[in-house]
């Protein structure tokens, strides 16, 4: 079993969170719980777990009505049976301050951060397609969420929430005094942002529309390996994670522009661009590497297609796209078959 202390205040210095005392048993519920919502905790615990123990935990939005509810958290060991906590753990939770932003600070605070750390002057949508590091891609998604909803963004202080450890192991965390508005669910999410850990278990804790007592172990997983994956995430693919999935669409035979709209980018170029910094290759011949061998007929029939559909006007650009390795050896083929170069069989479709 993972040390719970030492992955509680790792998440506690990477998000800014606050931690006061923390016993065993809140550290083991409130460090997910707190680091998914990006929240100041106090937890006050005596007790904890024993650390050899297969203990798994049930998260369960019981009585869910979109303004408020409980969470019922559910703890059994690998034989079924169910115990409780030694003590009872109290919780103050605490949104973040973030106030309003208009859209004139959000535009300085943008520029601002651009020219700190040294990037191309893009929109925020566009420089996500970039190669950023990790702390600036979180950044920036997290810009697009305050951005989209600057005027309602969260500013009230969350009330007081009391975890109850009644016999069995049952936890009933009451969360009717806090107002659960889409801004406010926003703009904690601005603070996750593309991290997976904790953006799939804000998901869980705030998004699941499931309610119901045959629900209470729909969740249930091993709360040190299993729980991050188990929550759905909600937040869209990053552009990496978009090109990861390119790979198998390339593979399965569709063209790059279809590949292209399925990864949301607005043309092949683009598209072709961003593969090429990512993966340091051409789609084709990221293919061709693979093993997925591209006939001569192949290539060309691509370049062709590609040409007449206008899909650039550099033809390099068109070249590398086709799987040819240079504009150079498509100008061959070209010459092979048509007795002319590329530039000039483009001008004659053109005038035709």
């Amino acid at each position: 079993m993972t040390d719970p202390a030492g992955t509680y205040r790792e998440l506690a210095e990477r998000y800014g969170l606050d931690i006061e005392t923390i016993g065993g048993g809140a550290q083991m519920l409130s460090r997910y719980f707190a680091s998914g919502t990006g929240v100041h905790v106090t937890c006050l615990d005596g007790g904890g777990l024993p650390a050899s123990d297969n203990w798994h935990i049930g998260v369960h939005p019981a009585n869910w009505d979109g303004d408020g509810g409980s969470l019922l958290f559910e703890r059994r060991s690998d034989d079924g049976g169910a115990r409780s906590f030694p003590d009872t753990i109290d919780a103050a939770l605490w949104t973040a301050e973030y106030g309003r932003r208009s859209i004139g600070a959000l535009t300085e605070e943008y520029a601002a951060f651009l020219k700190e750390e040294g990037l191309p002057e893009l929109s925020a949508d566009e420089l996500l397609h970039e190669d950023l590091k990790p702390n600036q891609r979180r950044y920036v998604s997290a810009f697009l969420v305050r951005w989209s909803d600057a005027e309602s963004e969260a500013q009230d202080t969350i009330a007081l929430a009391t975890y109850n450890i009644a016999t069995g192991g049952r936890i009933t965390m009451s969360r009717r005094d806090i107002p659960i508005k889409d801004g406010e669910r926003r703009a904690v999410r601005a603070v996750v942002g593309y991290d997976r850990p904790l953006e799939t278990f804000f998901a869980q804790v705030f998004e699941t529309d499931a309610d119901g007592e045959e629900d209470a172990f729909l969740w249930q997983a091993d709360i040190d390996e299993n729980l991050n994956w188990r929550f759905t995430l909600k937040l869209p693919p990053t552009p990496a994670q978009k090109l990861a999935e390119s790979k198998d669409l390339l593979a399965a035979g569709l063209n790059l522009k279809q590949v292209a709209q399925a990864c949301g980018y607005s043309t092949g170029g683009n598209f072709v661009a961003a593969f090429h910094k990512l993966y340091g290759l051409a789609p084709r011949a990221w293919l061709e590497e693979k093993g997925y061998r591209l006939s001569e007929d192949d290539k060309l029939r691509e370049a062709e297609r590609l040409i007449r559909e206008g899909y650039s006007r550099n033809l390099e650009t068109i070249a590398l796209a086709a799987g040819y390795v240079s504009r150079v050896a498509m100008k061959g083929a070209f010459y092979r078959v048509h007795g002319m170069s590329a530039g000039a069989w483009r001008k004659k479709i053109i005038d035709e």
